[in-house]
């Protein structure tokens, strides 16, 4: 089973566990129990096997970005290995000849004190849920601020490559082998001394390079941010063995991924939702009534509007003889006059004249306006004033009395 990530160094020499857990001089070894550790073996069938080893980083620096990473990039990668391959007669996946994939770990920082461990390494394990918990336990603390052990994380994956083809023998297909960097930083520029095989002593940058391209091994990288040394080492590696795909879909642009011989599938197009038709304000259709306006509308005493009917009407329709069709008996018909009447300018106009030849001051005009109101409405309305005056019998339409005339000097 993969175990956890190395804690804080004790003193002591290297230690190394039976699983091959590999860590920095004195960092202890792990704890958890190894009897779900997939043991490699002469393969059941002949289905392909694929070897693939992740060095990750594990800064302070790589921590913010690491999830992000981790879902957009790393998890692909791993589905992508898993994918059955496709009958090209039926179009369909054969699940049957799905390779077996074995994913190892290699955790890398930078030399003591600035990392507690500068690496520490998880044996192959082809369960991918037991793979995934373990990314996601990873403690991302310390280490260097620019450079890192870049070196030692390359060398232990061929490390636990060569572990493999001891356990293996020569029985079986030649599994595909990749190594996928995850890193944030430069590399050091000084020889590899945190190694468990005498063979990679003082191995540089160059050295890794030159192996994993004489037996090989793929290396892909994925960056937050662009690193020369790291770019130029993933073209030296894959220059004559693996094409370099750049176009996998990025989370973000400043991302650097570059994948050695495989490509990620590219992510379906967001399904646009059904479009709602929503009947506009056109396609109602006209009402056969319209609202009173200016133009011969009646209006209520107390603000409201009436409707009116744009129908032609027949002479014997209510409207035509004075019969609303709402109203009915005697108020409809008091209705009908009362909207037929309308003030009488001329009366007002002789009443005017006949003060001012009298010379008498007549009562303000507005308040005489204000007294007359017609009134449209169903609701009753108060009896005419009685004709008491002898003006008002003229026919003047005043109602109030006129002041008495006086002799004149």
């Amino acid at each position: 089973m993969l175990a956890t990530s190395a804690n804080a160094p004790t003193p002591g020499p290297s230690v190394t566990s039976p699983a091959f857990n590999i860590a920095s001089p004195g960092a202890g070894a792990s704890p958890m129990p190894l009897h779900n550790v997939s043991t490699p073996g002469p393969p059941a069938s002949l289905r392909p096997e694929i070897l693939c080893v992740f060095v990750i980083e594990n800064s302070a620096r790589m921590g913010p970005s690491f999830e992000l990473l981790l879902i957009s990039y790393i998890e692909p990668i791993l589905r992508h290995f898993r994918a059955p391959p496709i009958d090209p007669e039926t179009n369909q996946p054969r699940p049957k000849d799905a390779p077996l994939v074995r994913c190892g770990l290699a955790i890398y920082g930078d030399y003591q004190p600035s990392s507690a461990a500068t690496v520490d390494t998880k044996y192959f394990t082809n369960d991918p849920l037991t793979f995934l918990r373990e990314l996601r336990h990873i403690r991302f603390e310390y280490g260097g601020v620019f450079r890192n052990a870049v070196a030692e994380g390359l060398v232990s994956a061929l490390e636990m490559f060569d572990q493999h083809d001891e356990l293996r023998g020569n029985d079986g297909p030649e599994p595909e082998r990749h190594v996928v960097l995850v890193a944030d930083s430069s590399p050091h520029l000084t020889g590899c001394r945190c190694n468990a095989n005498e063979q990679y002593d003082n191995y540089s940058l160059d050295d890794v390079s030159q192996e994993l391209l004489k037996r090989s091994i793929s290396l892909s990288l994925i960056s937050p941010s662009d690193h020369s040394e790291l770019t130029e080492l993933v073209s030296k590696v894959n220059e004559r063995t693996f094409e370099i795909v750049e176009g996998a879909p990025k989370a973000l642009p400043a991302h650097i991924v570059k994948l050695a011989g495989f490509q990620l599938p590219q992510p379906p197009p967001p399904v646009a939702p059904p479009a709602v038709t929503t009947p506009s304000i056109a396609e109602t259709p006209p009402a056969t009534t319209a609202t009173a306006s200016t133009n011969g509308s009646n209006k209520r005493a107390n603000g409201t509007t009436e409707s009116v009917d744009l129908k032609r009407e027949s002479a014997s329709s209510p409207a035509a003889t004075g019969m609303s069709p709402k109203l009915a008996g005697p108020a409809a018909k008091r209705t009908k006059i009362e909207d037929n009447q309308s003030v009488p300018t001329p009366v007002l106009s002789a009443a005017i004249a006949d003060a001012e030849d009298q010379k008498k001051t007549l009562p303000d005009s507005t308040a005489v306006q204000d007294s007359i109101t017609v009134s449209t409405g169903p609701t009753p309305t108060a009896e005419p004033p009685t004709m008491s005056s002898p003006a008002l019998a003229a026919g003047r339409g005043l109602n109030h009395p006129i002041p008495p005339a006086t002799s004149q000097t």
